[in-house]
């Protein structure tokens, strides 16, 4: 590559993004304010020409009940998890006009902002795809349902977000039409199996401020090309909050400037939920953000790029 690359992926999942979860009063007041925040996100990124690349969980689009003979999603194999307590949907609404489970509009509204977004998906209900946990056949139900729906409504299917970022089940992925995907950040502490120690590591890493690493897209072994994640723009809320104002667009911006410097790829990800607290603070830190890509944009030395795009681009790096 001749310059840096700045790209942006966002997970839009409702309440899909915690299905498994019982939504609390908490979560239900955070997620209500999905759809302002997503009209912010689209309006900063047609002020700043941002393209992002937005996995849309497929279910969210669903117009048709889903409920035959008192089961919903009948079609799809049971236990979706192995040894799950209770169904993957036993809390979804069934009516498929509430605003916590359905998001049509959502969809809508990207589609129609300027510039052209991203559209990949998600999944269809959100599973995981955790290939030593999921029952595989309930895998392959959820693949062809996002397929499907991504087809009936005229959404691209290339690009992927793995739902909790479980990176599994990338043959049946790519069988399906999969071209791309959103990887792993690579962090030193991603791969430790103790949560707890996570969780600390991770908080401390914004706290500290810590540069972001940059990355390069790479082709698996199934021919699918991952974009590894550089950084998430955290949320604010519980002890996320201890996390200093200009922390988040100061790692962001260094990040940046690292592309740049290293000819590589910055890529920022979120959740529109991540802007629920504090949310005038989180606004502020990625208009700066966009900012200062647009600065760097113009003066030549980076270039904004939706994963799709990259794709291509690393795809006719590889085979010239």
């Amino acid at each position: 590559m001749q310059k840096g690359l700045f790209t942006v992926s966002v997970d839009l999942e409702l309440a899909w993004g915690i299905c498994d979860q019982i939504l609390d009063d908490d979560a239900r007041r955070a997620l209500s304010k999905e759809r302002q925040i997503v009209k912010r996100l689209l309006n900063l990124m047609e002020e700043y020409e941002i393209r992002a690349s937005w996995g849309v969980v497929g279910h969210l689009l669903q117009s048709e009940s889903p409920w035959k003979n008192g089961t919903f999603h009948p079609e799809i194999p049971r236990p979706m998890l192995m040894g799950e307590a209770r169904d993957w949907f036993f809390q979804v609404a069934r009516d498929t006009s509430d605003p916590l489970w359905y998001g049509r509009d959502l969809i809508n509204m990207i589609k129609s902002c300027s510039p052209e977004q991203e559209i990949g998906s998600h999944s269809f209900c959100h599973v995981i795809y955790d290939e030593e946990a999921a029952n595989q056949a309930a895998i392959m139900a959820d693949i062809r349902l996002a397929k499907e729906i991504h087809a009936v409504n005229d959404l691209p299917f290339d690009f992927f977000i793995f739902p909790r970022n479980v990176m599994g089940f990338k043959d049946i992925l790519a069988k399906n039409g999969i071209k791309v995907y959103r990887g792993h950040e690579e962090r030193w502490y991603e791969s430790l199996p103790c949560k707890s120690a996570h969780r600390l590591l991770n908080l401390a890493y914004y706290l500290l401020s810590i540069t972001p690493p940059t990355v390069k897209a790479k082709r698996d072994e199934h021919g699918l090309i991952n974009i590894p994640a550089s950084m998430l723009f955290i949320g604010r809320a519980g002890l996320r909050g201890l996390i200093p104002n200009k922390n988040l667009a100061q790692m962001a911006i260094a990040g940046i400037d690292l592309a740049v410097k290293k000819k590589e790829i910055f890529h920022l990800w979120f959740h529109p939920s991540n802007f629920a607290y504090n949310t005038e603070l989180q606004f502020q830190n990625l208009e700066n953000i966009f900012r200062q890509a647009n600065k760097l944009r113009e003066k030549g030395s980076l270039e904004q790029r939706t994963s799709g795009d990259i794709a291509k681009l690393s795809v006719y790096e590889q085979s010239h």
